[in-house]
């Protein structure tokens, strides 16, 4: 498992088929993160929860599984609103999945 945050956007990952990848996004005031988007059926999305509280504004744990050898673009969109947020550029996260299955 890989565990990834609002810091790593822009990332290239290497993984093995059957790797879960859980993205933790995290938003300061107003505004949230939007509905995945996967280029390719090399990473499937698997759900979306909300995170622990946090005084600032809301947690979203988005959670990935690699599925077969490939390339997938991944990209979370931020729907900001108003303020200081709305030019917030989406998450995103380049990953290449090996054909070897994970451990």
């Amino acid at each position: 498992m890989i565990e990834l945050s609002n810091g790593d956007s822009g990332r290239s990952l290497k993984v093995s088929v059957g790797t879960e990848i859980n993205v933790t996004l995290k938003t300061i005031g107003s505004g949230r993160y939007g509905t995945a988007s996967v280029s390719s059926r090399a990473v499937q999305f698997l759900d979306e929860a909300a995170g622990p509280p946090i005084p600032g504004g809301p947690v979203q744990l988005m959670r990935f599984r690699a599925q077969s050898a490939g390339a997938a673009q991944i990209s979370i969109p931020f729907n900001g609103g108003m303020g200081p947020n709305a030019a917030t550029p989406p998450f995103t996260l380049s990953v290449q999945v090996t054909g070897a299955t994970a451990p």
